[in-house]
């Protein structure tokens, strides 16, 4: 069939091939793709402007932001010294003994026990057994309270003894001690 035809209509029908080829190629691939780059590149202004506004609202927030690290870690700092370090545990222990001889209490048991890691904190364990009157038993937890050590009383018993008006305690009291940093 092709033989049949000139030089000159096979040139015709060859430039129609590319065109419609090209064509095709055109709507099929190259009009789609330049559409998705439009879209794209709307996409990229929009969330560039986005980013631009969040951007200046972080910088715009950022000294108040550190403002308040500060003031938290001020806060963190302050709470921290309300705990004792690890060399201060014998001079605490020490204290403790002080506060029951204030109450005119005899410790008839007095036993630290072995510390346990919790975090940045070391928690100590204190047994302490005694006998007194009610009024120096309420003198002593209330003298530990007030101590500006962070101590707290995990167990109390408290039993009434055959002498007048003495009661025999035992109580476990927890301290927390900060780690020391290395």
């Amino acid at each position: 069939m092709l033989n049949n035809l000139t030089k000159r209509e096979k040139w015709i029908i060859l430039i129609a091939m590319i065109v419609l080829i090209t064509g095709i190629y055109y709507f099929q691939f190259y009009q789609p793709l330049k559409a998705e780059k439009v879209s794209l590149e709307s996409q990229m202004k929009t969330l560039n402007t986005q980013y631009n506004q969040t951007l200046s609202m972080i910088k715009k927030k950022m000294p108040e932001v550190q403002e308040s690290v500060a003031d938290k870690q001020e806060q963190y700092q302050r709470i921290l010294e309300k705990f004792p370090r690890q060399k201060e545990t014998s001079a605490i222990l020490l204290e403790i003994v002080e506060l029951a001889d204030q109450e005119d209490i005899q410790l008839e048991n007095f036993t630290p026990k072995n510390m346990k890691s919790i975090g940045e904190f070391y928690q100590l364990p204190i047994d302490l057994s005694f006998k007194s009157t009610y009024q120096a038993m309420i003198g002593f937890i209330y003298s530990l309270e007030r101590s500006l050590k962070v101590m707290e009383i995990t167990d109390l018993d408290v039993k009434a003894f055959s002498e007048k008006d003495l009661l025999q305690i035992s109580l476990t009291l927890q301290m927390y001690i900060v780690k020391e940093e290395k």
